[in-house]
C-alpha cells in the first residue's frame, strides 16, 4: 500500500517535470520565432539601406552610413539579447531534465 503511494507519487512528479519541459520548449520556440521575426526585419531593413548606399549622393552618403550602423548596432544587441534570455530557460530546461532523470533512477531502485 506505502508502495503504492510513493509510486503513484513518483509518476506523478515525473509528469508534473515533463510537463513543465514541455512549456519550456514552448516558450523557447515562442521567444526564438520572435527574436528570428525581428532579425528578419532589420536584415531586410538593411538590405534596403545597403541599396539606397549604392544609389546615394556623395552629400547623402554619410546619413545613409550613419542609420546602416544604427541597424547594425541594433541587429548586434537583438542577437545578444536572444542569447541572454534563452540561455536562462535554457538553463532551466537541463536542471528539469537532470531532475526528471534523477527521478528515474530512483524508479529503476
Amino acid at each position: 500500500m506505502v508502495d503504492d503511494f510513493l509510486e503513484d507519487e513518483l509518476e506523478s512528479e515525473k509528469d508534473r517535470l515533463r510537463d513543465l519541459i514541455d512549456e519550456v520548449d514552448r516558450v523557447l520556440d515562442g521567444r526564438i520565432d520572435v527574436y528570428d521575426r525581428v532579425l528578419e526585419e532589420l536584415d531586410e531593413e538593411i538590405d534596403r539601406q545597403v541599396d539606397r548606399l549604392d544609389r546615394a549622393s556623395v552629400k547623402d552618403e554619410g546619413d545613409v552610413r550613419g542609420v546602416l550602423a544604427d541597424l547594425y548596432s541594433e541587429r548586434r544587441s537583438v542577437r545578444r539579447s536572444v542569447w541572454s534570455d534563452c540561455e536562462s530557460w535554457w538553463g532551466r530546461r537541463m536542471d528539469l531534465v537532470r531532475e526528471l532523470g534523477e527521478l528515474e533512477d530512483v524508479d529503476d531502485l
